[in-house]
């Protein structure tokens, strides 16, 4: 079974912002601003351009960017989330795919493709994003948004968000704990890890970032963790 199943009502935030996981709207307001911002950077405007969110869970980045005004397409490995995302936006088509059948997705090619905190989870990186830049059109923009290695360092041990790390100082490869039963394989990557991957595909960096935690946010959402580090590691590119 999927892993990711099990957890498509903790990341689902279509209902009330009061109702939102922590560590669902930590997503929405802290990692996505930062995407946005680095999309704009290449894309002022989404109207007549086509995007797919990989591993777009319920669609709420989906939805995001409809509202930028993109022909958005969703897709994701578990079956729930995408139950989640056909229930609530029916105007966005919502696929059941992995990266190695991402070229059968009828509206490719596409001018952006995102990743809204999917690529930690996915072990063959280098093969992932060889796959997506295939249908990504000339001058298309990448964006993702991923763990900053440094939080999931001050957040490792028993008991905490991450745990399994044989090195955590330089966590590599461990696990994401939600609550007592679920723990999600993690495979983490440094800044200049991804610029290589990005690199022998024909991707150009034209934004990075690390947004902090905001107070406003905190006093809202508490989370329960080690906030002294940004969560996000934000990472745009434009193929060439």
């Amino acid at each position: 079974m999927n892993p990711w199943d099990n957890l498509s009502g903790y990341f689902n935030t279509h209902k009330d912002a009061t109702e939102i996981n922590p560590g669902a709207a930590d997503n929405i307001l802290i990692a996505w601003p930062s995407v946005i911002k680095g999309i704009k950077t290449v894309q002022a405007e989404g109207k007549g351009l086509k995007a797919l969110d990989y591993g777009c869970g319920g669609g709420s980045f989906a939805a995001e960017l409809l509202k930028h005004e993109y022909e958005v397409v969703g897709c994701d490995s578990s079956s729930e989330m995408i139950a989640v995302a056909k229930k609530n936006l029916e105007e966005i088509p919502f696929y059941v795919c992995d990266f190695p059948d991402v070229k059968k997705l009828e509206e490719a090619p596409f001018d952006l493709i995102t990743g809204i905190m999917v690529f930690q989870f996915i072990d063959d990186i280098e093969g992932c994003i060889r796959s997506l830049v295939e249908i990504l059109k000339s001058g298309g923009v990448f964006a993702f948004a991923v763990f900053n290695p440094d939080y999931v360092r001050n957040n490792h041990g028993k008991g905490k968000l991450f745990d399994g790390f044989e090195n955590p100082h330089v966590p590599a490869q461990g696990y994401m704990c939600v609550g007592e039963e679920i723990r999600i394989p993690v495979f983490m990557r440094t800044e200049s890890e991804y610029d290589r991957f990005a690199s022998s595909v024909g991707l150009g960096r034209v934004h990075a970032d690390k947004p902090p935690f905001t107070e406003a946010f905190l006093q809202k959402y508490p989370s329960g963790t080690d906030t002294t580090e940004p969560e996000y590691l934000v990472m745009v590119y434009a193929k060439k």
